[in-house]
């Protein structure tokens, strides 16, 4: 298949799926959003591990009892700046102009500025082993995903408001969220304002909008002699917390190249997508920020990502798994082999075969994308951010990858 025939099938799929979701306004359900429900939240009566408990039993259930909870569908910020992130990249095909700046009105709406800056977080509650989260509480994943598309939108032209709001939520990443100390100065920046919990992925994305903030909010010049000084000095010191930040997780990779999910006891694990997401993470930052060690750590951890979860017909969740298959960690490998294709072989031409499985094996007749693959049975539900928006986000780069390698015509005709 040539490449300007691939890059035009992944814009047909990534079309046919963004129309699904506006058909829904972008709203809909969550693996995770169980405690949405006004009735499970009655049976935890304030109990963190009954909410965990209510939380892994939706992620787990392959039927859909939302409705009958009275779970309502959502619109998620973060899967509302995937639909952004991809929608730049769609533009000249989607057709409509005012969509990017309709989705950053959406943005702004559900910022929260409690805590300095605007943030981002789920809408609905959500618990884990260390803490639970009211509904909107602003997270450093959330925040960075919404950023960095609103960036992406402020480059593409999409007004003024994208860019206000990027630095502001590097605004609430610098000043807001807790930093855990660890060796060396370096320290590990929170999940939440709210708790504790050193996460490895969760830092470095935060580390990432901040190193990229850096640089596009370096030129003060026009706005004078005195904000320019100002803004080298903030940038000075948010390239240091990004250093620092990045120092706490390059320490942590084990020997095989891996990272685990976060330095605690209970949290050794490693899977594909957290992995993913620190390999971009890094990548970002080492194009913006210089840190000793950063290029070695990204090679050895691709390595090691690449031999680990390809075992089975997409990418495995777990290492040497080949099932299940989750449809969001298929496209985000997708968007890591197209990152990091400089470092991999063979990455566009894998990242299509991904996406080839994909669309066979997991779309629905109806437009939509099966949220897991488990070998002798698929879980069918659609979920919006966590499923639809990471396919429509990989499709999309697909297509501009595609687009970008297409050769382009010399002479007149």
């Amino acid at each position: 298949m040539s490449t300007a025939i691939a890059a035009e099938r992944w814009r047909d799929a990534a079309l046919d799926l963004d129309r699904w979701m506006a058909g829904r306004d972008y709203a809909g359900y969550d693996p995770h959003d169980f405690l949405a429900s006004p009735l499970v939240r009655a049976t935890t009566m304030g109990s963190r591990w009954a909410a965990v408990a209510w939380t892994q039993l939706g992620k787990r259930l392959p039927v859909q009892t939302r409705p009958l909870l009275r779970v309502p569908p959502l619109r998620n910020a973060k899967g509302l700046g995937l639909v952004l992130a991809a929608r730049v990249r769609l533009a000249a095909d989607v057709g409509s102009a005012a969509e990017p700046e309709r989705i950053v009105a959406w943005l702004d709406d559900l910022a929260e500025r409690g805590h300095g800056g605007a943030g981002w977080g789920y809408p609905f509650p959500w618990a884990n082993r260390s803490f639970m989260a009211p509904a909107g509480t602003p997270s450093s994943v959330a925040t960075a995903f919404v950023g960095h598309a609103l960036l992406d939108a402020a480059e593409a032209g999409a007004g003024d408001r994208a860019a206000v709001l990027a630095s502001e939520a590097g605004t609430f990443l610098a000043t807001s969220l807790q930093r855990i100390p660890g060796p060396d100065r370096t320290f590990c920046f929170s999940y939440t304002p709210l708790d504790r919990r050193a996460v490895h992925n969760a830092s470095l994305l935060a580390a990432s909008l901040l190193a990229r903030l850096s640089g596009v909010e370096g030129d003060g010049a026009r706005d004078g002699a005195r904000d320019g000084a100002r803004d080298s000095a903030r940038n000075g010191a948010r390239g240091e917390l990004v250093s620092r930040a990045a120092g706490y997780t390059l320490a942590a990779q084990r020997a095989d190249g891996s990272w685990p999910y976060g330095p605690a006891a209970t949290d050794g694990w490693v899977d594909s997508f957290h992995t993913g997401y620190v390999l971009l993470a890094l990548a970002t930052i080492g194009r913006h920020v210089d840190v000793p060690g950063l290029d070695d750590a990204v090679e050895r951890g691709a390595a090691y990502w690449r031999s680990s979860f390809f075992d089975g017909p997409a990418v495995g969740y777990y290492p040497g798994r080949p099932y299940p298959v989750d449809t969001h960690a298929v496209a985000q490998a997708i968007l890591t082999l197209l990152g990091l294709r400089h470092l991999i072989p063979g990455a566009v031409s894998e990242a299509e075969r991904l996406a080839d499985w994909a669309v066979s094996e997991m779309r629905d007749p109806a437009g939509y994308y099966y949220y897991q693959h488990h070998g002798r049975w698929r879980n069918r539900l659609p979920y919006m951010r966590w499923t639809q928006a990471w396919m429509l986000r990989a499709l999309a780069e697909l297509a501009t990858v595609g687009r970008q390698s297409t050769p382009k015509r010399t002479g007149t005709s």
